[in-house]
C-alpha cells in the first residue's frame, strides 16, 4: 500500500477503536454504579443505533460537499466530546441524547474514513486495503478492554471516557496535521 495516507486512516482508526473499547468495556458497569435502570441501558443501545441510522446518508452528503479530511475531523472531535461529557451526565433522557450523537458521529467517522480509504487503493487492492482498516478498528476494541482495566484502577469508569475522549482528539490530531485531502 503505497499511499500515506492509508496508514494515516489505519492510525486514526486504531486510536478510535482503542477509545472505543476502552468506554464499551466498562459502560454498563459505569451505569449500573450510577442506578440508571438495566431496562434504560438497552434503550441507550437503541438511541446509540438511531444515531446511527438517522446520520448514515447526510454523512455521504458532508463527506461529498466537505470532502473526508473535514468530515473526520469534525466526526473525530464530536465523538470525542460526546464520550467525554457521558460520565457527568445523570439522567436517561441526557445520556440518550449523548448516545444519538455518539452514534451520529461514529456512523461519519467510518463513512468518511472508508470513503478516503476506497478512494485511495487501486482496484487490485480494495478487499485488502478494507479488510486492514476493519483489522485496526478490532485491535483497538481489544486493546481498550485491557487498557481500561488500568484506567479504571486508577480514575474510575468515568475516568474511562475521558481517556476514550483524549485517544478521540489524538486520532484527530493524526488526520489534521498528516492526511492530505486529494
Amino acid at each position: 500500500i503505497p499511499d500515506p495516507n492509508i496508514w494515516i486512516i489505519y492510525c486514526a482508526i486504531l486510536l478510535l477503536g482503542i477509545a472505543y473499547g476502552v468506554s464499551i468495556a466498562v459502560l454498563a458497569i459505569h451505569l449500573d454504579a450510577h442506578q440508571i435502570p438495566k431496562i434504560a441501558m438497552g434503550g441507550l443501545a437503541a438511541a446509540f443505533a438511531f444515531g446511527i441510522v438517522t446520520f448514515s446518508i447526510p454523512a455521504g452528503w458532508a463527506v461529498q460537499r466537505f470532502g473526508a479530511k473535514k468530515t473526520l475531523l469534525v466526526a473525530l472531535v464530536g465523538y470525542a466530546c460526546c464520550v467525554s461529557v457521558f460520565p457527568f451526565l445523570t439522567t436517561t433522557s441526557a445520556l440518550s441524547v449523548a448516545r444519538f450523537f455518539d452514534g451520529s458521529f461514529s456512523v461519519a467517522i467510518w463513512v468518511a474514513a472508508e470513503t478516503a480509504l476506497l478512494s485511495r487503493s487501486d482496484a487490485k487492492n480494495k478487499a485488502f486495503v478494507m479488510s486492514l482498516y476493519a483489522m485496526s478498528l478490532a485491535i483497538g476494541y481489544v486493546l481498550g478492554p485491557i487498557l481500561a482495566t488500568f484506567v479504571v484502577k486508577a480514575a474510575s469508569t468515568g475516568g474511562t471516557f475521558i481517556v476514550a475522549g483524549v485517544l478521540a482528539c489524538i486520532a484527530a490530531s493524526v488526520i489534521g496535521l498528516r492526511f492530505t485531502e486529494r
